[in-house]
């Protein structure tokens, strides 16, 4: 598994991973957006929400022409999550915590330092999780593209790993390498140590 404050091993680094379901986040949106490359961008993110209605048009047509998101239903992030660990393990990434809403999904996994090679071990993770569904959820899951933040030091990692554990408050299935499967209770209290196979 992983060891919560370890360095990362030679040629990976820790990673914040973060990717939604199909369509959950269109241009335009009403939270902020911005386009590959930046080409087209909101003034503001989920934190800081732009103007109301700043791009209402182009959200428009985006959601005319796509099929509205699926989300996940409760025994789906179960299977989705379980699938995210075994497959960590299966691959040798090292995943610290991750947690599974009815829309997007967040692990703190070490992976490879090459961007390229980290999202393609990415993909190899959401690959599993469509499998886990799959007879539910026939066709695409997951967006294409996802976050790949690299952790900066320590205090970043810890950070990372309590706000991942903290979507168990609001309803998603939530793990970390120490304590397996996490309720709502535990996950307010989230204080990393050392894991080694959930120890």
């Amino acid at each position: 598994m992983g060891y919560a404050g370890e360095m990362p091993i030679q040629g990976k680094v820790w990673r914040h991973v973060t990717f939604g379901v199909a369509r959950a986040w269109l241009p335009g949106d009403p939270r902020g957006f911005r386009s590959r490359g930046h080409r087209l961008h909101s003034t503001g993110d989920h934190r800081n929400p732009p103007p109301a209605g700043e791009h209402a048009g182009l959200h428009r047509l985006a959601s005319g022409q796509s099929k509205p998101p699926k989300p996940l239903t409760m025994p789906q992030t179960v299977a989705v999550g379980e699938s995210l660990v075994s497959t960590g393990e299966r691959l040798s990434h090292r995943l610290l915590s991750a947690a599974v809403s009815a829309i997007h999904v967040h692990l703190l996994v070490e992976l490879p330092m090459a961007r390229a090679e980290a999202q393609h071990e990415v993909g190899r993770f959401k690959q599993a999780a469509s499998l886990a569904i799959r007879a539910e959820c026939p066709g695409k899951v997951w967006q294409s593209r996802s976050g790949l933040k690299v952790v900066q030091d320590r205090q970043h990692q810890l950070a990372v790993y309590r706000y991942i554990l903290r979507h168990a408050e609001q309803g998603a299935w939530a793990w970390s390498c120490q304590d397996g499967v996490v309720d709502t209770d535990r996950a307010a209290a989230a204080q990393p140590r050392a894991c080694d196979g959930g120890a």
